[in-house]
């Protein structure tokens, strides 16, 4: 039995098919991935952010960082509440020790609790003479950064 002749329009439509997938694919690949992209640059507005608040916190401190307690050892991670801190609904920050602050993805943009965070790895811990994790001088004040003081109709106003 002979074999019938290919198609020649099959073979041609089959042929254009794979090149214009083939274009598609390399057209793809040449883009910058847009989602990427914009995690990118939340990425860098966060960092610049938080590089504002840490200025704020020496700046009203007078401290200079300790070893391990400069900003750029600090590894944040920003979650969202119901995975954040394991049953604690009253926290919206939290550092945990030597160089983690977690977030809680609702209260990132706030200025005082990061600043709050910040504060705990500008300070190391608590000073031990204190009595507590959040001595007077320097989280109410001159900083600032306690929860009465940002609550609506609180000591002194609402969320800066």
């Amino acid at each position: 039995m002979a074999s019938s002749p290919p198609n020649r329009f099959a073979t041609f439509a089959l042929a254009f098919l794979l090149v214009a997938l083939g274009l598609a694919t390399c057209a793809k690949c040449q883009q910058p991935h847009k989602a990427a992209d914009s995690a990118a640059v939340a990425t860098a507005k966060f960092l610049a952010f938080a590089d504002s608040q840490w200025q704020y916190d020496l700046a009203c401190t007078g401290l200079t960082p300790q070893p391990g307690g400069n900003l750029s050892d600090v590894k944040w991670q920003i979650i969202s509440h119901d995975w954040l801190f394991e049953g604690h609904s009253f926290l919206l920050g939290l550092w945990i020790p030597p160089d983690t602050i977690r977030l809680d993805s609702a209260y990132a943009a706030d200025a005082w609790i990061v600043r709050h965070e910040l504060l705990h790895h500008l300070l190391r811990g608590p000073p031990p003479d204190q009595g507590g994790p959040h001595p007077w001088a320097p989280f109410a004040f001159p900083c600032q950064v306690m929860p009465f003081q940002h609550a609506a109709g609180g000591l002194m106003g609402a969320h800066s």
